[in-house]
């Protein structure tokens, strides 16, 4: 620890000023806050609301420092469109022959 920080972060929600949580989970290891409701959830975030995670005072649950740090997935590979290319391309001679007119 000392060659990283000079002492573990305190949790900011915790009355005692204790230190930020940590445990080993299945994927390796977690590290979170109690959040504003001040009560340790062993790290679990709160319930979602019609697919949405809301971080009040009033929903039960801990702040989990990955989500500072999360990564959205990588968009979908694209997909070649036949149809659609010679679509572009027949637009793109029509755009490219109108301005010849004029």
């Amino acid at each position: 620890m000392p060659e990283i920080l000079d002492a573990v972060p305190t949790d900011p929600f915790a009355d005692d000023s204790a230190a930020l949580r940590y445990r080993r989970t299945d994927e390796g290891y977690q590290v979170y806050s109690i959040w504003a409701d001040g009560v340790d959830d062993g790290g679990k975030p709160p319930e979602p609301t019609e697919g949405i995670i809301y971080w009040g005072a009033d929903n039960r649950g801990d702040l989990s420092l990955d989500a500072l740090y999360w990564e959205p997935p990588p968009p979908p590979a694209p997909v070649y469109d036949e149809d659609l290319m010679k679509q572009l391309e027949e637009n793109t001679n029509r755009i490219s022959d109108d301005a010849d007119d004029e």
